[in-house]
C-alpha cells in the first residue's frame, strides 16, 4: 500500500507578538530611567586607584566651584524637606508648605539661605538662568 505524502508548507513565524514585547520593554525602560541631572560646576575628578560603589539613596554631595561657590545636593525628597526646615530654624526663615514641596523637587542648589525664598519662587527656566548668570553651571 503506497504512502500518502503530506504536502510541505513553508514555515512562517508571526513576529507581531515579539514586536509588541520589544516595544513594551523599551517603553518600560524609558519610563523608569532616572533623568541625568546637570552638574552645577564642571569637575575634573582625578583617576582613582580604588573603586568603591556609592549608594544611590541617602547621599549628600557638596560641590565647590570657582570663586568660592558651594553647591549642595541630597538624594530623597523627604531628606531635602527636613534639611530646608533645619536650615530655616537655624537662620530664622519660615518656609511655606508650597515652598517646601518645590524645594523637595530641586536637585542641586547653591543659593544663600537669605535668597532661598526668591529662588523657590522662580520657574525652572528662571532657576537655570539664575545658576548660569551666577556661575553655577
Amino acid at each position: 500500500m503506497p504512502r500518502v505524502k503530506v504536502a510541505r508548507k513553508s514555515t512562517a513565524i508571526d513576529m507581531t507578538a515579539m514586536c509588541d514585547v520589544a516595544f513594551l520593554l523599551l517603553t518600560f525602560f524609558i519610563l523608569t530611567a532616572k533623568p541625568r541631572v546637570e552638574d552645577p560646576v564642571k569637575a575634573e575628578v582625578p583617576t582613582s586607584t580604588k573603586e568603591k560603589l556609592i549608594p544611590e539613596d541617602n547621599l549628600g554631595l557638596i560641590t565647590v566651584g570657582g570663586n568660592g561657590k558651594v553647591f549642595y545636593s541630597v538624594t530623597g525628597s523627604d531628606v531635602r524637606v527636613e534639611t530646608l526646615k533645619a536650615m530655616g530654624e537655624k537662620y530664622n526663615v519660615q518656609f511655606t508648605p508650597e515652598e517646601q514641596l518645590k524645594f523637595s523637587n530641586t536637585e542641586v542648589f547653591g543659593v544663600p539661605i537669605s535668597n532661598m525664598k526668591a529662588f523657590l519662587d522662580m520657574t525652572e527656566d528662571q532657576q537655570k538662568v539664575y545658576r548660569f548668570v551666577f556661575g553655577c553651571i
